[in-house]
């Protein structure tokens, strides 16, 4: 690449210097015969020099003679930090959680700051026809509102890494980039599951003003909390507390107070306890006991093990969870996420030669309801 810098330098100033004689030739046959009428040869030498020297420093500033005309650098950057931060997206996309954990919703045209749902209670079950038809009433239940945040991150990329051929340097940078994207989304996909057992504003307000996983739960019907309001548990992972939270998950009641035959079909957990959950979901007999009896679990549930122990607020928490009731209930909305990826775009600063690339994007998400997961908070 540096020869061929060279070669473009050595045309470049060849093309400056033409350009210059050609200027002064011109300049020398309008000016020549007014000087020569005011008999100032040594005037004519230094009218001469100093256009000469104007001319150049114009050609100078404007990079007639540098290795790459301004404008060119940002050019020939940018194209390659798009193709490798592609390649880098594409890799990513078949890591990322957020479409294994969250329903990917388009979000509301035209586009606007927030996203919103509103909860109407069910109806109670049906009473026994005696003549006349009973209308049941149906409540207004929860407001939950979702508001848009934006990430970005850039970095900066000096000419001279162009000029000396630092490309890997450069693509390192391309990736790196990509990566601090991707970080912030999955970190935001998993925001939930740290904030399980408190509550977290973040992204949403929630009017219940409940934690996700919490003991606490309430109703607008009026209608009594004291049964399946209750998707807390407190029990470290084994057969028996996995037993324990699907007879819980059972009993789940909506705002009317109604069983929603609530199936737990998921279980998630952090990478800590995968021995524990695969021994637990894949033994054809009874986990640690001498009998062997039928293992009732054995095929029942998809394990979902999250890599990192940042995603649960402690590395020995759990849930439990209707994989048909998420789906309605966990949205994710994205405004900026063109093609799969963050938005990219680069620039040039015209006074230092520091070529600027950046990421962007914009989503929210929202949940709606409870009533699809039941968390254990051991420690």
């Amino acid at each position: 690449m540096i020869r061929a810098l060279q070669g473009r330098m050595s045309t470049a100033v060849m093309a400056v210097l033409a350009a210059l004689f050609s200027v002064i030739d011109i300049g020398s046959r309008i000016l020549s015969p007014l000087l020569q009428r005011l008999r100032a040869p040594s005037a004519v030498l230094s009218a001469w020099l100093a256009y000469g020297w104007f001319v150049f420093r114009w050609a100078w500033a404007n990079e007639i003679g540098a290795v790459m005309v301004r404008g060119a650098f940002a050019d020939i950057l940018d194209p390659r930090f798009r193709e490798v931060i592609a390649d880098r997206m594409a890799f990513l996309r078949n890591e990322d959680m957020v479409p294994v954990l969250w329903n990917i919703k388009p979000p509301t045209m035209p586009q606007r700051d927030t996203e919103r749902y509103s909860q109407v209670s069910g109806l109670p079950r049906a009473g026994q026809f005696t003549g006349s038809i009973d209308y049941a009433q149906r409540y207004q239940g929860y407001d939950v509102t979702a508001t848009y945040a934006e990430f970005a991150q850039g970095v900066q990329v000096e000419r001279t890494l162009v000029e000396y051929d630092q490309f890997d340097l450069m693509d390192d940078m391309a990736r790196d980039l990509a990566d601090s994207m991707w970080r912030r989304r999955q970190f935001d996909g998993f925001r939930f599951l740290r904030n399980m057992f408190s509550v977290d504003t973040f992204f949403y307000n929630h009017t219940e003003a409940v934690a996700l996983a919490s003991n606490s739960h309430t109703t607008t019907t009026g209608a009594s909390t004291t049964t399946g309001f209750d998707n807390l548990a407190t029990a470290a992972f084994s057969a028996a507390a996995l037993a324990a939270a699907q007879i819980q998950m059972r009993d789940f009641r909506d705002l009317q107070g109604e069983p929603i035959l609530a199936v737990g079909t998921e279980i998630w957990a952090p990478f800590d306890l995968y021995e524990a959950a695969y021994e637990v979901v894949a033994s054809s007999g009874k986990v640690d006991t001498a009998q062997n009896n039928r293992n009732v679990h054995q095929g029942a549930y998809k394990l979902v093990m999250f890599p990192n122990k940042v995603d649960f607020t402690d590395a020995n928490d759990w849930a439990l969870v209707d994989g048909r009731a998420k789906d309605g209930s966990m949205h994710w909305f994205d405004q900026v996420w063109p093609n799969g990826g963050p938005e990219f775009g680069s620039t040039e600063e015209f006074d230092t030669f520091t070529a600027k690339s950046r990421g962007y994007s914009r989503y929210t998400n929202i949940i709606r309801r409870w009533q699809w997961l039941l968390g254990s908070q051991v420690s």
